[in-house]
């Protein structure tokens, strides 16, 4: 069998077009069911992949507003701010989100990179101990756990976590 002749003119869509047909579809399920959180996540995701921030930020907002508890709108709201420099709107995020998953080893990380951000080292290492609590394993916690030692003047304490962070 010549498999080189099996799909000879079929062409693969491009990341613009499914990105297109993807909000295009969030934007129907967020029209056909406005009461949504989840629609109004999936549209505010789909328009950041169509790099349309600021929009993307009213739809993740309005899904918090129908569900503050919505992991999804929460922590792509919370990275939105944090990538644009906003570091109070992405702390305050981060801690609405802590509040209805405290257990969630992203959102500590989230609010720790938000915290060593803004000079508050002592608050990112205790959520960073709680982050290694839950995901001991996760390497960019020792990283991060690294450059706080490091921050501290403890080369001992910076090498354990690095290492740790490179096993």
């Amino acid at each position: 069998i010549d498999w080189s002749q099996e799909n000879k003119g079929l062409s693969t869509p491009s990341a613009e077009t499914v990105f297109s047909g993807m909000e295009r579809s969030a934007r129907r399920h967020s029209d056909r069911f406005p009461r949504s959180a989840r629609a109004h996540a999936n549209l505010g995701v789909a328009l950041l992949k169509q790099g349309q921030p600021a929009e993307a930020c009213k739809e993740l907002e309005t899904a918090l507003e129908l569900d503050s508890s919505n992991y999804l709108a929460g922590i792509t709201l919370a990275r939105l701010h944090f990538e644009a420099g906003r570091a109070a709107e992405a702390e305050r995020s981060y801690e609405k989100l802590l509040a209805v998953c405290p257990d969630n080893a992203a959102v500590q990380i989230g609010l720790s990179n938000v915290l060593i951000q803004t000079g508050r080292w002592n608050d990112a290492h205790s959520h960073l101990l709680r982050a290694a609590a839950l995901s001991p394993r996760d390497p960019y916690v020792h990283f991060l756990l690294g450059i706080i030692c490091l921050q501290r003047s403890d080369l001992r304490c910076a090498v354990n976590e690095f290492r740790a962070a490179s096993h």
